[in-house]
C-alpha cells in the first residue's frame, strides 16, 4: 500500500512551483517537469522534488482545487488521480532524481513520511 492513500479526499488548496506546464525547461517535447513542487492539501503538504509526469490537464494550476480520487505507488512511481481527471506521477527510478530524496509527506500529529 502507498503511503499516499492517506490523501484521498483531501482537496488541493494551492500549488506552488516555478513552472506550471507540462514540459521539462528546455525540452519542448518531454512530459516531464523537473523543479521542486509543493502541494498544499487540506491536512497535508507534498512536496516532490524528483520528475513529475502530469497528463489530463496542461498546467498544474489546473489540479488546484481538485481532490485526490485514487492513489496507488510501486517501486518505479506514485500516481494521484484527481477529481478532473488528471493523473500526477512521481517518478522513482534512478534517473528520476534530482536531489537526495523523491518527495516528503507531511501532515497532523507530526507526520513526516520521506520516499528517498
Amino acid at each position: 500500500m502507498t503511503q499516499l492513500k492517506r490523501l484521498i479526499g483531501q482537496t488541493v488548496q494551492s500549488i506552488k512551483t516555478e513552472v506550471s506546464t507540462t514540459y521539462e525547461i528546455g525540452k519542448r517535447n518531454s512530459s516531464l517537469i523537473e523543479v521542486p513542487t509543493q502541494i498544499t492539501l487540506d491536512d497535508f503538504t507534498l512536496t516532490i522534488y524528483n520528475k513529475v509526469k502530469l497528463v489530463g490537464v496542461k498546467h498544474l494550476r489546473d489540479l488546484e482545487k481538485t481532490k485526490i480520487s485514487k492513489a496507488e505507488g510501486d517501486k518505479i512511481e506514485e500516481r494521484l488521480w484527481f477529481s478532473n481527471g488528471a493523473l500526477l506521477s512521481v517518478q522513482l527510478d534512478n534517473d528520476s532524481y534530482v536531489g537526495p530524496e523523491a518527495m516528503v509527506l507531511t501532515g497532523p500529529e507530526d507526520l513526516i513520511i520521506v520516499w528517498s
